[in-house]
């Protein structure tokens, strides 16, 4: 019989397995980009590579041509010029966006916990006694959840999980990246945070990491201190073991909540 689970870890999975493939197609287009640009270079063609851009807006209230939005320089433009330029250009493109598909993974994982934890419910309702919230006619648990367990960094909807899977409590502390994944959830939250709202800053008056979180942070995510706030400038090493990461924290949930009821849970080849 197959796992009711399983349709909920396979789209989680294909969907990460989409940005994890775009963030290597990113790092090895741009990779041979700064190849041919080193090429040319030896070659002394004389040429120095350029690139730039100036920003043109129209004015939305303005005058038109006929209809036709009339457009206008402003002063801001960037110029990359020579191979040093370039090539560092290039690394920061392959940092900024491998930090943009991490932040995408985050979202997916996110809606991922709503919807197998909301589908166990779904199929084993005696589970639905640790919810806490008062009861309304919903048939679907996914759409409680998303009703009332909304909460910061996720607290309240990872607090049923522990309620529910005593499996997936003791696999918090018990596992194989030697981590606290309590605590790598709540840095990464914070991570996913600062690429989407904040220009890859964190606050760190703000940030109230504890001793355990500091550890991870400053271990797993490159960064640079810039008047008192923390840029992430992830490598594209890093970034793809977050991803990875995400992948296999969503796995080991899956496992967890099927181990709870001895479903089927060898889905990867040749898991023991």
């Amino acid at each position: 019989m197959t796992n009711p689970l399983k349709k909920e870890i396979d789209d989680f999975l294909n969907k990460i397995a989409l940005y994890e493939s775009l963030h290597y197609q990113t790092k090895v287009h741009l990779s041979n980009t700064i190849k041919q640009i080193e090429k040319k270079n030896e070659s002394n063609s004389g040429i120095e590579p350029f690139i730039g851009t100036k920003l043109i807006i129209g004015d939305l209230t303005g005058k038109s041509a006929n209809g036709w939005k009339l457009n206008y320089p402003t002063e801001f433009q960037i110029e990359i010029k020579g191979q040093e330029e370039m090539i560092k250009s290039i690394d920061t493109l392959i940092s900024q966006n491998g930090m943009t598909f991490l932040a995408n993974c985050y979202e997916i994982l996110e809606s991922f916990l709503f919807n197998i934890i909301g589908e166990f419910l779904n199929v084993y309702p005696t589970y639905q006694k640790h919810l806490k919230v008062k009861k309304e006619l919903l048939t679907d648990q996914k759409e409680f959840l998303r009703k009332y367990y909304r909460s910061k960094n996720n607290t309240a909807l990872l607090k049923l999980l522990r309620e529910i899977s005593p499996n997936y409590k003791e696999s918090e502390n018990l596992n194989n990246t030697d981590i606290n994944l309590n605590d790598w959830y709540y840095v990464i939250t914070n991570v996913r945070h600062s690429i989407v709202h904040s220009l890859h800053l964190l606050d760190t008056k703000k940030l109230n990491f504890s001793k355990n979180q500091m550890f991870i942070y400053k271990t797993f995510f490159s960064h640079e201190e810039i008047q008192g706030s923390w840029k992430l400038i992830m490598t594209y090493e890093e970034t793809k073991k977050q991803i990875n990461l995400i992948a296999e924290f969503g796995f080991m949930i899956f496992k967890s909540l099927s181990n709870e009821q001895n479903e089927d849970r060898k889905i990867l080849h040749n898991l023991k």
